[in-house]
């Protein structure tokens, strides 16, 4: 049985990150001096630990809200536009 393959509209907004990928974009190049060996995926595993142990997670929970709020205005517009 094939399945049509569907088409990406390249316009689309994409989704806004969460505070731990905010908070890992900025982290990486901290976890990847300290292993420059690390694949993308370890990263991501390695980044979790200092994640779950940081105390103070406001800044980046935040800048995802802000994030997310922004996403949301845009595909309301985006609405608004098709109709």
């Amino acid at each position: 049985m094939d399945k049509a393959k569907k088409t990406q509209d390249k316009d689309k907004t994409k989704r806004p990150q969460t505070a731990f990928m905010l908070w890992l974009n900025e982290s990486t190049s901290k976890i990847k001096a300290k292993n420059p060996d690390m694949k993308v995926t370890e990263i991501a595993n390695e980044g979790g630990r200092p994640w779950r142990e940081l105390e103070d997670k406001f800044k980046w929970e935040t800048k995802a809200k802000d994030a997310k709020r922004l996403y949301q205005m845009k595909a309301y517009k985006a609405k608004q536009d098709v109709d």
